[in-house]
């Protein structure tokens, strides 16, 4: 009996109080506030010392956008750019004595494929450059990002296989 008896009250007591079709139009904007309880408006002003909301890796970011600015637009990798300079094989030298010629060298890819570079040949996925072909090796040299944000250059060497010549 008190089971039906609560859900009928409840029902009587809104139907009193809310009329059937009335709906509450106010909303908090509409409300009337005392002056008092207005916030008053807060301006941030930065005082000498450390501003908390300054980023503390700005430097870096501005570094990042001055770096890419000066990048060369993007363009599609050759083969030799998509794999590590330690996964080609160097496989041959085209060398000769002659100072007007420019030598030549055969790398193997991890596929089989092989391909001939030379000096200015782009190579490696740090956008490798070779820069020297030596009768028994091939110097490249790449651009690479430090952990800690730094630039370096590094030179790695492909050497040919002892017993092979060239």
């Amino acid at each position: 009996m008190l089971r039906q008896a609560v859900p009928m009250a409840l029902i009587a007591y809104l139907t009193l109080v809310a009329p059937a079709g009335a709906q509450n139009d106010h909303t908090p904007e509409d409300w009337d506030y005392p002056d008092w309880m207005a916030p008053a408006p807060y301006i941030y002003e930065p005082r000498p010392g450390v501003d908390p909301f300054t980023p503390f890796i700005r430097q870096r970011i501005e570094e990042e956008a001055v770096r890419q600015q000066d990048e060369e637009p993007p363009r599609p990798l050759t083969p030799l750019e998509r794999v590590e300079i330690s996964q080609l094989k160097l496989v041959g030298i085209i060398w000769r004595d002659d100072p007007l010629f420019n030598p030549k060298a055969m790398v193997e890819m991890p596929d089989g494929k092989g391909l001939i570079i030379q000096t200015g040949t782009r190579v490696g996925r740090n956008r490798g450059e070779v820069v020297m072909i030596l009768p028994q090796e091939v110097i490249v040299s790449e651009t690479v990002t430090t952990m800690f944000g730094e630039t370096e250059t590094r030179n790695t060497t492909l050497k040919l296989r002892p017993g092979q010549d060239n």
